[in-house]
């Protein structure tokens, strides 16, 4: 059995869900949707890997529909938000502070930019568009690949 190397790890709060990238995750983004500032009150911030790259260690980790599209993930016992997985593609977001070495990565847009909220500024140094979808595909200047 060969041994994959560990690029990056974290977990929630307590815990209780813990997690092993094996790839780079891709550049974070901001995102002001209705949906993450319901999850955790303010705008996420995320990364993405492929489902094929990440191993999710677990004993309080429950999945929940959040939308038509997707599914978020999150610690029963702490209440941790960490994770997104929509329907389509074969990649999960990961909430960046759930990663124990988060100052190495880098934030390289943001989506549903219409939406943020008015009690913070939205960063103009970091592209943004009004929506992280058209047409069923995600927007080129904030792929997540």
């Amino acid at each position: 059995m060969t041994t994959r190397a560990i690029i990056h790890h974290g977990g929630c709060h307590c815990g209780g869900v813990k997690f092993e990238c094996y790839a780079e995750v891709a550049g974070a983004l901001v995102c002001h949707c209705y949906d993450c500032m319901k999850t955790i009150g303010a705008s996420i911030v995320a990364s993405t890997i492929s489902l094929d790259d990440i191993a999710i260690t677990a004993t309080t980790l429950k999945w929940y529909r959040s939308s038509a599209i997707a599914e978020r993930g999150f610690c029963t016992e702490c209440g941790g938000s960490m994770f997104y997985k929509p329907d389509h593609g074969h990649r999960v977001s990961i909430c960046l502070g759930m990663f124990d070495d988060a100052e190495n990565l880098s934030c390289r847009g943001q989506i549903y930019g219409h939406a943020h909220p008015g009690f913070m500024s939205l960063p103009h140094d970091i592209p943004h568009v009004d929506e992280a979808y058209q047409g069923g595909k995600v927007v080129d200047n904030v792929s997540p690949q």
